[in-house]
């Protein structure tokens, strides 16, 4: 192997060690976030506000580049409102208590939508609330105050993430249909309206299984194009260095 067969082979090396550090630092980087979000999370749920405070106020820039990292502009804002309603809320006396955990889950499940993963947190919620809904529709009596109460928390906790991960129709369309629900929850037609929202929130599901069909695709089309570039380069490099190699042989015949 020749001196510059050799660099080549030596700068690959470099690159790939290069590219294979950045990705494991860009890995760390995103552990560290979701890993302070969990932390902010449990001391409001211990009722450890100063340290949540101070935690949230130490790591906001960051979790607003992550954001930005990983989605669009439009989708990024939506995030951003949740993340500025948590500092606003942790730094008041008056919403300490549940409407602080309440914002905090919903940067939760937010962040955790935006690593955009085939089985999200909020996926998990809103398969609970759907089948609270679904229960409750089967029953004779009127739906309590209690549980009004705790189906406006679950929605409040999950809708930042709804519509972050959803079509923005299927997020219309669900919004609607959970918010007249609550409105109307002790009318007589409140099961009518449960049933209409647990379908409606049914159809979100398949609609996030159409769009992780369409992601597979296109991984696979990139796959295949990455694929050929590759063989044609590495074909390309062969073929250069077996007439770099004749090339020799012929010089020292001739010498």
């Amino acid at each position: 192997m020749n001196r510059t067969s050799f660099a080549r082979l030596f700068l690959c090396f470099l690159l790939s060690v290069g590219t294979f550090l950045s990705g494991k630092a860009v890995l760390a980087h995103h552990q560290d976030v979701h890993s302070s979000i969990y932390q902010y999370v449990r001391f409001v749920q211990e009722e450890r506000y100063e340290e949540a405070e101070a935690l949230l106020q130490h790591h906001s820039d960051e979790f607003t580049q992550y954001a930005s990292e990983h989605t669009d502009a439009e989708k990024e804002k939506i995030a951003a409102d949740v993340l500025q309603r948590n500092l606003q809320a942790v730094a008041v006396p008056e919403e300490k208590g549940s409407q602080l955990y309440t914002n905090a889950m919903s940067l939760l499940l937010v962040y955790d939508a935006l690593k955009n993963e085939p089985e999200p947190l909020w996926m998990s919620w809103k398969q609970e609330l759907q089948n609270e809904m679904e229960q409750l529709s089967t029953r004779d009596e009127q739906v309590s105050l209690q549980d009004k109460n705790r189906f406006t928390t679950h929605w409040n906790i999950m809708e930042p993430a709804l519509k972050l991960a959803v079509e923005e129709d299927e997020y219309i369309q669900t919004s609607a249909a959970i918010r007249y629900l609550l409105a109307s929850m002790d009318s007589p037609k409140g099961q009518e309206n449960l049933i209409k929202a647990a379908d409606q929130l049914h159809k979100i599901e398949t609609g996030n299984d159409d769009t992780l069909k369409r992601n597979l695709t296109l991984i696979f089309m990139v796959a295949a194009v990455g694929g050929f570039i590759i063989i044609t380069l590495s074909y390309v490099a062969w073929k250069k260095y077996k007439g770099e190699r004749k090339s020799q042989e012929n010089k020292r015949e001739n010498s």
